[in-house]
């Protein structure tokens, strides 16, 4: 069977955020940049009919927004990350099945692909100690 299925993912990271204007706002708007590392995982134990899993491994993680503080202790936040990781697919993939049918990966391909993730990240922050 060839097709679509969702497969979910947990991501789970540490990075470290640089303010390009420093610890000073343009009109209350701090753009930021971002990179880190981390851990994700499917948090399945089986492979799938084919043979394919994700499984758990490390991720880089890159990315920037903008914060914006209408308060003095008070920021709302817009940020766009990308997770990006590798994928192992089984060598199933790439010969073609019994039956006339075409391979899922085309011949020669690669079984190890890095994929990248964009994720959207909207939230409020309270500063405590300024």
């Amino acid at each position: 069977m060839i097709g679509k299925f969702t497969w979910p993912l947990t991501f789970m990271d540490v990075g470290l955020e640089r303010s390009l204007t420093g610890q000073k706002a343009w009109h209350g708007i701090m753009p930021v940049l971002s990179f880190g590392g981390g851990f994700y995982s499917d948090f399945i134990t089986k492979a799938d009919a084919g043979g394919f899993a994700i499984g758990s491994g490390f991720t880089f993680t890159f990315g920037g927004g903008l914060r914006i503080a209408p308060a003095k202790r008070w920021q709302l936040r817009l940020e766009g990350y990308n997770y990006m990781y590798g994928v192992d697919y089984p060598q199933s993939y790439v010969s073609a099945p019994t039956g006339g049918a075409t391979a899922i990966l085309p011949a020669g391909a690669s079984t190890s692909k890095f994929r990248s993730n964009w994720s959207l990240q909207i939230g409020a922050a309270y500063t405590f100690l300024r």
